[in-house]
């Protein structure tokens, strides 16, 4: 980490920037930048990225691996092996992003038709609690009364099984 944070601080000598101009410059916090030079850790796919992005002529893989010149040469901002590997990554994440998504949009779908079977369920539950209990409909004067305090079906009361 302390070699990478040297070749981080020959990038920014070289572009005439300071840490805070510079994580301006790439759209990244100075908090970031200030963790990478002083050595606590490296830059990530982000921060390569960003430089790569804002200062094409800056060599990435030079900052996080040593390998090549602090600069590509004229007309060689095309990205290396490891940005493309960056790259694959970041269109591999995109892709299983996306297939979440999709998957959310089913269990959305799914959760919606529960719900609305629950919504019926709940409708049938107060529709039947809603309903007298007792023969005559008055369960206080019914159980005081010693009358039966178990529905009966209006049929049955019709035929006059029961009273």
């Amino acid at each position: 980490m302390k070699e990478t944070a040297k070749r981080l601080e020959e990038v920014l000598d070289l572009l005439k920037l300071n840490k805070n101009a510079f994580a301006r410059e790439i759209g990244v916090s100075s908090t970031v930048i200030n963790g990478i030079v002083s050595g606590m850790h490296n830059p990530g796919p982000k921060v390569l990225g960003a430089i790569n992005s804002r200062f094409p002529e800056i060599n990435t893989d030079w900052i996080s691996n040593g390998i090549g010149q602090i600069q590509r040469s004229e007309g060689s901002t095309k990205p290396t092996d490891n940005e493309s590997f960056g790259n694959q990554v970041i269109e591999r994440l995109l892709d299983e992003f996306t297939k979440l998504r999709e998957q959310l949009s089913i269990k959305d779908r799914q959760l919606e038709a529960a719900d609305k079977r629950a919504e019926g369920l709940q409708r049938t539950i107060d529709a039947l609690l809603n309903r007298p209990l007792t023969s005559t409909g008055n369960f206080p004067n019914d159980v005081a009364a010693g009358r039966s305090v178990v529905r009966i079906h209006p049929a049955v009361q019709q035929v006059g099984l029961v009273a």
